[in-house]
């Protein structure tokens, strides 16, 4: 009788061990999909051209995430192309955007032009090229 209580108590004590541990399994495996870290993106194309498909050089636009958690300045070079960018809030020049859908507008434009679509939302995905014609400008007549 003393065994069969024992015995009892044994079960008793490895199914909660066994049911604590399944349930720390499925904390553990639920903590590790819901943390999964993008990692910014490097390989995007962002070029100013006017409407003679000239470059529009030294130009500065803004891109705010639409959650506005991202916020990045960024700069042309002589061609057009917006190489560098910095994030706005810390300051810092950074290599690549993190994923999602932004907003953009204008900073700085050069003389003689202006950004065609303001506030345009662009997404820049992980899983496609991203390549943006975006920031069309129009030679100002004077």
């Amino acid at each position: 009788m003393k065994q069969q209580h024992y015995f009892r108590k044994l079960t008793v004590i490895l199914t909660v061990v066994s049911l604590m541990l399944s349930l720390f399994d499925i904390s553990a495996l639920a903590a590790a999909t819901d943390t999964k870290k993008q990692s910014p993106i490097e390989s995007f194309v962002i070029r100013g051209l006017d409407d003679n498909e000239q470059a529009v050089p030294n130009a500065k636009i803004n891109l705010k995430s639409e959650n506005g958690k991202y916020d990045y300045t960024l700069s042309s070079d002589n061609r057009g192309f917006f190489k560098t960018v910095v994030e706005t809030l810390t300051g810092h020049t950074v290599r690549g955007i993190m994923p999602g859908k932004y907003h953009v507008s204008s900073i700085a434009a050069p003389t003689g032009y202006q950004l065609e679509k303001s506030n345009e939302l662009i997404e820049i995905a992980a899983d496609q090229a991203n390549f943006y014609h975006l920031y069309e400008s129009r030679r100002l007549s004077c």
